[in-house]
């Protein structure tokens, strides 16, 4: 009966139809440290290999750029999504994966740091 139909916006933020929004349920959830404790460790599976100390200091760097004044703040999928990848190249190169994430103050060093971030001019202004 209904059909649900999906466009892209190109990058650009697009207001939904009064008819759609008035049929939809808006449930706010508050971010916060603890909430996501319970996520990243529900999710453990998906990046297995991290070891307990690297997706703390991860967790926390995602929690510094979340404090910047970015356009698109990274969200929780982003993380996981940015744990995943830590944990294939920890394989390879985990010495400077632990360095790169120890130093608060070059954000912009992160590694796989577009997995965070989806604006490039966000990269362009962490510096």
């Amino acid at each position: 009966m209904f059909r649900f139909r999906s466009a892209e916006a190109r990058g650009r933020t697009r207001r939904l139809p009064e008819p759609f929004l008035r049929r939809c349920v808006y449930h706010h959830i508050v971010f916060d440290d603890v909430l996501l404790e319970k996520i990243v460790e529900k999710c453990k599976d998906l990046y297995e290999g991290l070891n307990d100390d690297l997706v703390a200091l991860a967790v926390k760097r995602f929690l510094n750029l979340r404090d910047r004044d970015l356009r698109k703040i990274p969200a929780t999928s982003e993380l996981l999504s940015w744990l995943k990848v830590l944990a294939k190249a920890l394989g390879s190169e985990p010495e400077v994966l632990r360095e790169k994430l120890a130093d608060p103050k070059r954000l912009k060093k992160l590694p796989y740091l577009g997995v965070l971030l989806k604006d490039h001019q966000d990269v362009h202004e962490l510096s």
